[in-house]
């Protein structure tokens, strides 16, 4: 029985071998997202795996059709199930949210959640202030939005991205206010 187990032990090895070898040229290969989703599911949507296929998911998500885009929600969903924050630079939660912000607006509640999380365990960082203001008001929630972007310039006032959202939300505020006219 015990010989049984090791080559079980091999199979797992050659497995982990071959999906490594996959992963660590999905940035330049050519993926497709349901091979990249392949791939997650026979890692266990294993974070570091998710990590490295990151760049290649964003690439994809504007070919995605609604169908494959709530494919990559859950995943993303299974892969923050995986992660476990020890203290590692990588920021999950920040690659999760801006994966999610991409795909389409019925996912930037999730994606707040996430960027929330990201300043909760990596700290405060300009663009996760401004990336979190972009859903914010892509949400219409233009008074949260403008106080995540105050933090962005707070951090970093050369930021031009986060300047231009500030006017754009101003004009978007006075239009919402501005009385209709008939």
């Amino acid at each position: 029985d015990d010989d049984d187990d090791d080559d079980d032990d091999d199979d797992d090895d050659e497995n982990t071998a071959s999906v490594a070898a996959c992963v660590r040229r999905a940035d330049d290969c050519g993926y497709t997202i349901q091979q990249i989703i392949a791939m997650l599911r026979l890692c266990h949507y294993d974070v570091w795996t998710f990590w490295l296929m990151k760049a290649r998911i964003i690439d994809l998500t504007g070919e995605l059709d609604s169908a494959e885009q709530e494919m990559v929600f859950q995943a993303l969903e299974r892969v923050w199930d995986q992660f476990y924050h020890i203290g590692e630079d990588e920021d999950i939660p920040f690659e999760l949210a801006r994966i999610a912000y991409h795909l389409n607006t019925s996912y930037y509640s999730r994606a707040m959640d996430w960027y929330l999380a990201s300043l909760e365990m990596f700290g405060e960082h300009y663009i996760t202030f401004y990336n979190l203001a972009l859903v914010r008001y892509g949400l219409k929630e233009y008074r949260t939005a403008k106080e995540n972007l105050m933090m962005s310039m707070e951090l970093n006032d050369r930021y031009e991205p986060a300047h231009e959202l500030l006017k754009e939300l101003l004009d978007a505020e006075e239009q919402a206010a501005a009385p209709k006219q008939s």
